[in-house]
């Protein structure tokens, strides 16, 4: 019966959806479940929501989830950490065409069935080698895209994160490139860096690097380039140089092109960016939410959460699949768009 309330969070950018009928302990599991592919009962855990601890039996419904945006802490393994940020971002009536049964769950993506346009004329994967195997290959961890412009952010054209040895490694764009073919051979150009080793390995557990064109604004110098240098191989700004034989990739992902450019010439694709992240790839358009960050100023972090839609109104495609390599990557993007 629809007489429930459907109770809506994320995770690391993935939606859950669980009913106000279940318990704090259902969510867990699922989150778990899904982030590290272990259960609620696996090891001990508590969940915060502000000052004050719930028991795992507590109700969803019975959670101060005053509005969204509230935030549920979730610590979980005493042993070896981890910890979750579960954002509550809104509620709706359970509707007739719900199974009960299905939840708690991941949220359905909006899109269920994908073409991957393949363009002839260049392989992306053997054109930007370096950024492909730093985001697809066999050492490649957490990976997680976002790419473009977002939303009206003025200094926020793109952040890409992956996790190895232990090092979460960001590379920041802070400001634009001219084309899409600059924009890939700058993430090739700056995946090109290694974060700094020790003889125990890792030397730190982040490497921050900004990227910026090659003809970079006066205060993207001073703001990253003089003042970012702290330490090779953990805090650095490279500026990319000018590169003129690069293939024109304009006419060969005309609906990715728009969506980057902003150029809506000949097609009704507006400006937007694409996520990728736990197997599910998101196109959006228009504006993000604001988030706070204390992270430390001047370096990658500046792109941290900068590319989270403000609502579902702004998603354009949204589609759970395993994306394994650049081409892959575009030519779904560019299916996707080509339905708009």
């Amino acid at each position: 019966s629809a007489n429930d309330t459907v109770y809506n969070f994320v995770v690391n950018d993935v939606p859950f959806q669980i009913l106000g009928g279940q318990s704090l302990y259902d969510l867990v599991n699922v989150i778990v479940e899904d982030q590290l592919d272990e259960s609620a009962d696996d090891h001990l855990w508590n969940v915060q929501v502000g000052d004050r601890e719930y028991n795992e039996t507590t109700m969803i419904s019975a959670l101060p989830l005053v509005a969204a945006g509230t935030l549920l802490k979730l610590t979980y393994d005493y042993g070896s950490t981890s910890y979750f940020s579960i954002t509550f971002t809104g509620s709706e009536k359970e509707s007739n065409n719900m199974n009960r049964e299905d939840f708690p769950r991941r949220k359905p993506a909006t899109t269920s069935v994908v073409t991957v346009l393949s363009p002839g004329g260049i392989n992306l994967d053997e054109t930007f080698p370096t950024f492909s195997e730093w985001a697809f290959g066999r050492k490649a961890r957490g990976v997680h895209l976002n790419l473009f412009k977002a939303g009206r952010k003025r200094n926020n054209f793109g952040l890409q994160e992956r996790g190895t040895a232990g090092v979460r490694h960001m590379i920041y764009f802070p400001e634009s490139f001219d084309t899409l073919q600059e924009y890939l051979y700058s993430l090739d150009y700056a995946s090109r860096l290694k974060y700094q080793n020790c003889a125990d390995g890792p030397s730190y557990t982040w490497f921050s690097v900004v990227a910026l064109s090659a003809n970079p604004q006066p205060k993207m110098i001073e703001k990253y380039y003089h003042g970012c240098n702290r330490a090779r191989g953990f805090i650095e700004c490279l500026v990319v140089p000018h590169n003129p034989n690069l293939f024109d990739l304009t006419t060969i992902y005309p609906k990715v092109f728009a969506l980057f450019s902003g150029t809506k010439k000949r097609t009704n694709i507006p400006r937007g960016w694409i996520t990728y992240r736990n197997n599910r790839m998101t196109i959006c358009s228009g504006s993000v939410q604001t988030i706070k960050s204390n992270a430390p100023k001047g370096t990658a972090w500046d792109g941290f959460n900068q590319h989270r839609p403000e609502n579902d109104g702004c998603i354009l495609h949204e589609v759970d699949i395993e994306i394994r390599s650049l081409q892959q990557l575009f030519g779904t993007a560019e299916g996707l768009l080509s339905t708009l």
